[in-house]
């Protein structure tokens, strides 16, 4: 058997480069598109628990304490940053406030700081935004996450067969994620019985 000693062709060569180009760029699109699913899980585990946090505190002082009345008066109108808010009145005549708002900043920035604030304490929302933003465009085109608080409280009454009066208030925070169809919003509903509407 007579051997060929000639070596690798020119184009050998070139194949072989174009087949392990190839298949660099198929790992780099598949590393890229798990690196894209891990940020954007990271995201939605990062809103889940800011939902969830809040949640956990408002439920646990309504349990608690038990609610009288919740209303848009009192300690609301104090505070000046948030753009609404609710009073929630305790059983014990104690009250904490419940809004929405945003840091207003001079460089134009402000979408990135959104909050949700209860109990004297500012729940900040982190909003990818870029660096720069092309000329002609403002910083509300690139928001991700958006707050609807337009009915954050709504009141309602039920009258049990003892006739008995329950009054129903629904707290409604919309947050909203655009890579994701879900809401991340605050969403409770209280109930008593000795508030005359």
């Amino acid at each position: 058997m007579k051997l060929n000693n000639k070596g690798m062709s020119i184009i050998e060569i070139v194949l072989t480069f174009a087949l392990i180009m190839v298949i660099v760029l198929g790992l780099y699109n598949i590393v890229m598109n798990y690196r894209d699913k891990a940020s954007r899980s990271l995201e939605k585990l990062e809103l889940n628990t800011f939902k969830n946090t809040l949640t956990a505190d408002i439920q646990k002082d309504i349990t608690n304490l038990g609610v009288k009345e919740i209303n848009t008066s009192g300690e609301c109108s104090t505070i000046s940053d948030l753009n609404k808010c609710i009073n929630i009145v305790f059983q014990d005549g104690s009250q904490k406030v419940l809004g929405t708002g945003k840091i207003n900043s001079t460089d134009k920035k402000s979408v990135e700081n959104k909050f949700l604030y209860y109990d004297g304490i500012k729940y900040k929302m982190k909003d990818t935004l870029p660096e720069k933003i092309p000329s002609g465009r403002s910083f509300l085109d690139f928001q991700s996450i958006t707050i609807e608080d337009n009915t954050i409280l709504s009141t309602d009454s039920a009258i049990l067969e003892d006739g008995t009066t329950v009054y129903i208030y629904s707290i409604d925070i919309n947050i909203t994620h655009i890579d994701f169809e879900e809401d991340f919003g605050i969403h409770i509903v209280a109930t008593t019985d000795n508030h005359i509407l």
